[in-house]
């Protein structure tokens, strides 16, 4: 008897544990892929101190840039 309601309980925690992270999913996700746009434009910045006059350089500069204020949008809806 007592087994049983142990065995329920844990179930039990195990499912909300589940539900929770299932939930907190897109936030995470969402976090994630912000600090990789961050990262991305980090490093094309050294790229383009290096090499200022690249056009190319510049292009990715701009699409990283794009990429991570759309990424912060996702996360804020996800916040919310």
């Amino acid at each position: 008897m007592v087994f049983d309601v142990i065995v329920h309980v844990c179930v039990t925690l195990h499912l909300l544990c589940c539900q929770g992270q299932l939930s907190q999913q897109p936030v995470t996700s969402a976090a994630r892929d912000v600090i990789d746009s961050a990262v991305g434009m980090v490093e094309t910045a050294k790229h383009l101190a290096a090499s200022p006059q690249d056009p190319a350089t510049h292009h990715s500069y701009s699409a990283l840039s794009h990429k991570l204020s759309d990424n912060i949008k996702t996360l804020l809806t996800a916040i919310r």
